[in-house]
């Protein structure tokens, strides 16, 4: 990694199928009900689609965002691309990855590499507010997925 740019993961080993999460991240309308940062997310889940995503930030903003989906893989990765104001500045790359951890469990990975002049002024906060925010999703996740399977 450089000085320009970082990369934040959090995992978590959940009691799902790959389709059962792959279901839940893939309904975008239903991101606000498992996710604490997401206010809104819609768009076509295609390679080179748009998306439109409302995150909620740390002070309690909204920021929207208009990422694209660069990898769309049923039941094992969904990556989107996004940046914020123009290129070279602040650049996401955000991944969801699903792998198999045996006994009807599998291991979700949530991923951002950043990239920009503002990757070093806000390294400090990316290491503990995004982290902590992707683990907060992953427990969401979790949960909506015991949840569904209650039903």
């Amino acid at each position: 990694m450089s000085l320009l740019s970082y990369e934040v993961r959090a995992e978590a080993e959940v009691a799902a199928t790959a389709e059962e999460v792959w279901r839940v991240l893939t309904d975008l309308p239903g991101y606000p009900d498992w996710h604490p940062a997401i206010v809104e997310t819609s768009g076509a889940l295609r390679v080179g689609a748009r998306q439109r995503e409302v995150v909620r930030a740390g002070n309690g903003r909204t920021l929207t965002f208009r990422p694209v989906l660069t990898v769309v893989a049923p039941g094992r990765e969904l990556t989107r691309r996004g940046r914020l104001l123009a290129p070279g500045i602040f650049t996401g790359v955000h991944s969801y990855r699903i792998e198999p951890a045996g006994d009807g469990r599998v291991r979700v990975m949530q991923a951002e590499r950043l990239s920009g002049v503002l990757v070093p002024f806000l390294r400090g906060r990316l290491a503990t507010d995004t982290r902590a925010q992707f683990e907060a999703a992953l427990a969401g996740l979790a949960a909506r997925l015991e949840k569904d399977r209650r039903r």
